[in-house]
């Protein structure tokens, strides 16, 4: 059975209630999106807001979103989704504003088994890729 939702969770970025920038790295949503703890989001900071679409026992995307102070005045964007059923991919932005776009300034993929981690108390994690802009948006 397909099921076809046409939407992802975006971040966007507002000036004066109009959007001036729009960013959607995150996996398609499975069906409308419901609020939910932030412990249920593997990995997402325990003060964020939380939301979870899920279809059947086919698709669960789960997004939580919290800012966080970099330095006093500069504020972004920390993101987590989780996705996946078998395998649960936990996937992190950090979002800032620069110049009137929002810049990822880092991102990270985990990949755990469901399996494994729901009978093993202390799972093997991998090593995360991360794609990290800091320097880059010093140096700007």
């Amino acid at each position: 059975m397909y099921h076809e939702v046409p939407w992802r969770f975006h971040v966007r970025l507002l000036d004066d209630g109009r959007v001036v920038d729009d960013q959607s790295p995150f996996s398609a949503a499975c069906d409308n999106a419901e609020p939910t703890e932030a412990a249920y989001v593997n990995g997402a900071d325990p003060e964020a807001q939380a939301w979870r679409t899920t279809y059947l026992d086919k698709c669960e995307v789960s997004l939580a979103a919290r800012s966080v102070e970099l330095s006093p005045g500069v504020s972004a964007l920390l993101v987590t989704q989780q996705t996946g059923q078998e395998d649960v991919y936990q996937l992190h932005w950090l979002f800032l504003e620069h110049r009137g776009k929002l810049e990822t300034l880092w991102s990270s993929t985990a990949l755990r088994s469901r399996e494994r981690s729901e009978n093993d108390a202390s799972p093997r994690r991998p090593k995360p890729s991360v794609r990290d802009k800091s320097r880059h948006l010093q140096d700007a």
